[in-house]
C-alpha cells in the first residue's frame, strides 16, 4: 500500500484509522501514523538527545546543589518547570511540523513547483533542505529541536522556548539567593 511520488515515500489510508508507517519522508523518521496526524522525528535527533541531556543535566545539577538548600515549595517548583521544559520539548520534536502532502496537480491559483519534492505545494510552503521535505508556514530549521519549525509546532516552539526562558531565571534567581545566603 505504499506509493512512491516524486522520490517521496507516501501511503495510503488503512480500514482502522492507523497506517503502517513509511520509514522515512524526507530526511524524518514517521514513528506513527493515526489519522491525519504524523509523529515524526526529524534528521538530527543526535542533536535532540544533547538538548535533553543539556535540559536534565543541568536542572540535576541545580536541583542538587542549589535547591537542595531552599524550601520545599520552590524545590517542588523548580521540579515542575523542568518537567513542563521537557514535555514541550517532547511534543515539539515529535510534532508534525505542516509537511506538505505530495501533490502531482496546482493547489489553488496560487500554488508553486518544489522541483526538490517534484510536488505542487500551496503559496507559503517552503523546502527544508535539512529534513528534504516541504513545510507549509515555514519558519526555520531548528537542529536542537532536530526538525523544521512551521504551521503545526510553531506554539509548541514558542511553549518551550518561553518556558526554558523561565527555568532559567528561576534556577538563576536561586542560585544567587543561595550564594547570598551563604556569603
Amino acid at each position: 500500500r505504499t506509493a512512491f511520488v516524486g522520490g517521496h515515500q507516501t501511503e495510503k489510508q488503512g480500514c482502522c484509522g492507523i497506517t503502517c508507517c513509511p520509514k522515512s519522508r524526507g530526511n524524518t523518521i514517521v514513528i506513527l501514523r493515526a489519522g491525519n496526524e504524523d509523529i515524526m522525528l526529524g534528521p538530527h535527533y543526535i542533536m535532540l538527545m544533547c538538548t535533553y541531556v543539556i535540559v536534565v543535566g543541568l536542572s540535576t545539577v541545580i536541583y542538587g546543589v542549589v535547591l537542595n538548600q531552599r524550601e520545599e515549595g520552590e524545590r517542588i517548583a523548580g521540579l515542575v518547570l523542568t518537567i513542563l521544559v521537557i514535555l514541550s520539548l517532547t511534543v515539539l520534536a515529535l510534532k508534525d511540523p505542516g509537511v506538505a502532502p505530495i501533490s502531482s496537480e496546482p493547489v489553488g491559483e496560487m500554488s508553486t513547483f518544489c522541483e526538490k519534492c517534484q510536488s505542487y505545494r500551496v503559496r507559503g510552503t517552503i523546502h527544508c533542505n535539512d529534513c528534504d521535505v516541504c513545510v507549509e508556514d515555514y519558519d526555520h530549521h531548528c537542529p536542537w529541536s532536530s526538525k523544521c519549525i512551521g504551521k503545526r509546532n510553531v506554539a509548541w516552539f514558542h511553549l518551550f522556548l518561553g518556558l526554558l526562558f523561565i527555568l532559567m531565571v528561576y534556577d538563576g534567581v536561586q542560585t544567587v539567593l543561595v550564594l547570598v545566603e551563604e556569603g
